[in-house]
């Protein structure tokens, strides 16, 4: 049985070649299939990876002159990052921007990519220190047994504190606060090491919990601030970290994948990797206009802590990932880290 399979696998295989040479030249274009496959991310304030999604949906279209199109739905209250990841491996979906937490819940090992890396203020380019690692975690979760195929990771801006009541100045002043998570994970730990109480809900209960009082602050990308989700109209104060964490990752079905012509599939990776550089510019640009915003709002105090103590306590929790997962971390220890063991900067 398994030699017939064989068999006429190796006929289609000639038929298709044959079909192709047919279609040399001009005409090779239009030998390749009418392909659409279907996106789907979960609503969320980070509004920017369904930006860019649409961007790389927009690229793969013009490259393939409409034979190759992918179509997005937005799951508005239906889906978590999770359900979205789930779907695409069992193949109900084919594309998706989860964040990298979510993996980790399913792939432990991949917490190592989750934990806090501090930067320059706003210098976007520093980010490439983590793109190493990037391409490496893509690597090494694209197989047989995740049934996805990892397209690329971007990072959606970073992260800065945004408290109701007080500023925040050192890691003292987060002790006993409840502060708003879009995801758990390793910077759950991070912010439980300086005393703060990690609540992690959806953004819609967030809301009502800030006008109720019971979240006293929350840790939030600012390019969140520029699509003015309501949550943030009861913050007072913003502590500017500059912290970036994980990242999204960009996940199709290995399914689908496989079964696409070998130019859809370098388009699909092109169009990804380029889909990463308009995010970067688009983060740039609305870093620069919030902050903006934030300086000329009377009724906000911008404030810029000593980030030498919140280091600190990034590199403790980064010492517990890396004892944790061992071989998973060795790889990722050497595109991270220099040999003295601090964060590349």
């Amino acid at each position: 049985m398994k030699l017939k399979s064989a068999l006429a696998g190796i006929a289609a295989a000639a038929a298709l070649l044959l079909s192709s040479a047919a279609c040399a030249g001009d005409e090779g274009q239009e030998a390749l299939p009418q392909v659409n496959l279907r996106s789907v991310v979960e609503a969320s304030p980070y509004k920017p990876m369904s930006f860019a999604l649409d961007y790389m949906a927009d690229l793969v279209s013009k490259r393939t002159g409409g034979k190759f199109t992918i179509s997005r739905r937005m799951s508005y209250g239906g889906l978590s990052s999770s359900d979205c990841l789930v779907q695409v491996v069992v193949n109900t979906e084919d594309i998706t921007v989860v964040p990298l937490e979510i993996i980790g819940n399913f792939i432990p090992w991949v917490r190592v990519m989750c934990l806090p890396y501090f930067f320059s203020q706003h210098d976007y380019g520093e980010l490439t220190a983590l793109r190493p690692a990037g391409r490496e975690l893509c690597r090494r979760i694209s197989d047989d047994d995740t049934r996805i195929i990892t397209l690329g990771i971007w990072y959606s801006d970073y992260l800065e504190l945004l408290m109701r009541d007080h500023p925040v100045g050192r890691p003292e002043d987060l002790r006993g606060q409840n502060i708003w998570l879009p995801v758990a994970g390793p910077l759950s730990e991070y912010l439980a090491s300086m005393g703060a109480n990690p609540v992690v809900m959806p953004m819609d209960s967030a809301i009502d919990a800030l006008r109720r009082g019971l979240i006293d602050g929350m840790l939030t990308p600012l390019n969140g601030l520029a699509a003015k989700n309501q949550a943030y109209a009861h913050m007072r104060y913003a502590s500017l970290l500059s912290m970036a964490r994980g990242g999204y990752a960009v996940l199709v079905s290995q399914q689908k994948f496989e079964a696409l012509p070998p130019e859809y599939q370098e388009v699909l990776r092109d169009a990804a990797a380029e889909a990463e550089a308009f995010l970067n510019d688009y983060n740039e640009e609305c870093a620069h206009v919030v902050l903006g915003r934030l300086r000329r709002n009377s009724s906000v105090t911008l404030n810029s802590p000593d980030l030498t103590q919140f280091k600190a306590y990034a590199d403790r929790v980064k010492f517990v990932y890396l004892k944790r997962y061992p071989q998973a971390a060795e790889r990722m220890r050497s595109l991270l880290y220099d040999r003295s063991g601090e964060a590349r900067r």
